[in-house]
């Protein structure tokens, strides 16, 4: 438990022991669920703008879609909308492909003798 998981236990059980009054009677295990449901709800509205800001920089937003996004009650479901508009990562072979290479890396790879490296690459560049 680091520091501030400590304090915020603490803070908690000081609230529930002495403020039994602001917290109609509360025990520290319900302020403590309460806690870590609020934590989860904020992070969902955070993780819901951040889907809906990257899908619109995309200019790929619908009305529709924006409505499922801020429907959606759970970060697995916002994780799913967003999951066909996350960006591809992008690998060497990815760029190379394209660039249009493709065609020169099956030439290498079959290992054809019919010419020079140096005279098959220059036609790709």
């Amino acid at each position: 438990m680091n520091y501030l998981e400590a304090s915020i236990f603490y803070y908690i059980f000081i609230i529930a022991r002495y403020r039994k009054e602001a917290t109609g009677s509360l025990n520290d295990e319900v302020l403590r669920q309460l806690d870590e449901r609020l934590r989860y709800l904020r992070n969902l509205e955070d993780k819901k703008e951040q889907v809906i800001g990257a899908i619109r920089a995309q200019e790929k937003l619908t009305p529709a879609l924006e409505k499922q996004i801020r429907d959606a009650v759970t970060l697995v479901a916002v994780e799913d909308l967003y999951l066909p508009y996350r960006p591809k990562r992008r690998t060497r072979a990815g760029i190379a492909r394209e660039k249009g290479l493709e065609p020169l890396a099956v030439w290498i790879y079959k290992q054809e003798a019919g010419g020079s490296l140096e005279a098959e690459a220059a036609k790709y560049v």
